[in-house]
């Protein structure tokens, strides 16, 4: 609570914070059946099926956030323009497509801010792979629950895999994409915060 009220404040009246609340619903991804661990059928109603942490449960729990209806990566958002961020993002469009949360959040001026990881894990270099409709784009097999509590098996087109450098390394002076972007005015600021870094 105390994470997200300083998040609010720094925005202010005016402003909005998202905050991604992807889900692990496939039975088919890159090129492979899933057999993970935290698979659980996508359904809205489950915010514990929630897996980039606690920040979007707590947003979702206890400030009331709206929520994109997308099956794999949907958003949550607070402030001014949540609704605006999060509405047109449909249950099975492809990930980071038109009308994603990002691309509006871009539209808005936004900022990407990591908090208590460092820059690798970027979706938004994923929005940026599907608007140059990168070939390595593929579908993916995914559970969801309907409304009426039937499970249903789903093809998401566009998704995206996870096979590049930028996974990998924490610094972005480590990754092809950040050095190649930093060199054409990119500009990301490191901060201590505790024992961790906020880019």
């Amino acid at each position: 609570k105390t994470i997200i009220s300083a998040f609010l404040k720094v925005v202010g009246e005016e402003g909005t914070i998202m905050a991604p609340a992807f889900t692990r619903p496939y039975m088919y991804f890159e090129g492979a059946p899933q057999r993970q661990r935290n698979f659980r059928p996508f359904d809205p109603e489950n915010i514990d099926g929630i897996s980039t942490g606690t920040i979007p449960k707590v947003m979702l729990r206890e400030f009331g956030a709206k929520r994109s209806a997308h099956a794999t990566h949907s958003w949550c958002a607070i402030g001014k323009n949540a609704e605006y961020c999060v509405s047109a993002h449909g249950l099975l469009d492809p990930p980071c497509g038109d009308n994603n949360p990002m691309e509006k959040a871009l539209g808005l001026g936004g900022k990407v801010v990591f908090f208590g990881c460092g820059v690798s894990p970027n979706t938004f270099i994923h929005y940026l792979e599907d608007r140059a409709n990168s070939n390595f784009l593929e579908n993916a097999v995914i559970k969801i629950v309907r409304e009426d509590g039937k499970l249903v098996t789903e093809v998401m087109h566009n998704h995206l895999p996870g096979c590049r450098d930028f996974y990998y390394f924490l610094a972005p002076d480590e990754c092809k994409f950040y050095k190649r972007a930093m060199a054409r005015g990119l500009n990301i600021r490191k901060e201590l915060l505790g024992a961790g870094d906020v880019y």
